[in-house]
C-alpha cells in the first residue's frame, strides 16, 4: 500500500515528483517553486540544461532544463485545460543558486481551444500595453493573475493569427504561458523575468 503514493508528490504538491508521462501530467498552473529541478527531471532519459549568460558574460544568471522534443510524450503537460504536445516546448529555469524560479510554454490552439482558455482564465487581468495593442490591432493581448498565497504570477501572451484565407492553418492562436515565482523579488533573475509590465 505505502506504493501506491510513490509517484505522487511532496509538500503540498498537485504534481508528480518526476518529469514523464507514467507518472502522470505536470500541470504548469500547479507549480509551486517549491520543486527540485534535479529531481522532477531525474527519470527523463533525454534533458539537457542551456546555460545563459548575463549581460556582462561573466556570471550565468539562469540555466533553462528542457526536454528534447524528440524525446518528449503525450501527455507530460498541461496547462489548466490545454493539453500541451511533444513538439511545444517547456522551458524550466533555474536561478544561480539552482532555485527553481519560472517555468513557460509556448502552445498553438485552435478557436475553440483558445476560447476554452480564456474561458478557464476568466479571472486573469488584461495588462496589455495601449501602444502594443495598437501597434497589433487588438490581436495581441497580455492577460495575467497574481497569487498572494502561492506567490507566484501566471501571464499569458496571446496573438491571434487567424486569416480567412484559404488553406490557413486550424491552430491558429498563439500562447506564451509563464508562470513565475514571487518569493524572491529583490535580485537581477527577477528584474529580468518580471512580467507586470509596469
Amino acid at each position: 500500500m505505502i506504493f501506491l503514493f510513490t509517484f505522487g508528490s511532496c509538500n503540498g504538491q498537485d504534481n508528480p515528483t518526476h518529469l514523464g508521462a507514467r507518472f502522470g501530467v505536470f500541470d504548469l498552473d500547479k507549480v509551486t517553486f517549491a520543486e527540485r529541478l534535479d529531481t522532477l527531471f531525474a527519470k527523463q532519459k533525454k534533458s539537457y540544461k542551456l546555460p545563459k549568460e548575463s549581460a556582462t558574460g561573466h556570471d550565468t544568471l539562469y540555466t533553462i532544463f528542457r526536454i528534447p522534443a524528440s524525446s518528449a510524450e503525450d501527455k507530460t503537460f498541461k496547462f489548466k485545460n490545454v493539453e500541451i504536445k511533444p513538439k511545444e516546448v517547456v522551458d524550466f529555469y533555474a536561478d544561480q543558486s539552482n532555485k527553481f524560479r519560472k517555468v513557460e510554454a509556448s502552445v498553438y490552439l485552435t478557436k475553440q481551444q483558445y476560447n476554452a482558455l480564456l474561458n478557464a482564465c476568466k479571472h486573469f487581468k488584461d495588462i496589455t500595453p495601449a501602444n502594443v495593442r495598437t501597434v497589433h490591432n487588438g490581436k495581441y493581448n497580455i492577460l495575467q493573475t497574481r497569487d498572494a498565497g502561492t506567490q507566484t504570477q501566471t501571464t499569458l501572451y496571446c496573438l491571434d493569427n487567424k486569416t480567412d484565407a484559404a488553406g490557413a492553418p486550424q491552430q491558429a492562436f498563439f500562447v506564451r504561458i509563464s508562470r513565475l515565482s514571487l518569493k524572491k523579488t529583490d535580485d537581477k533573475f527577477y528584474s529580468q523575468f518580471n512580467d507586470d509590465m509596469k
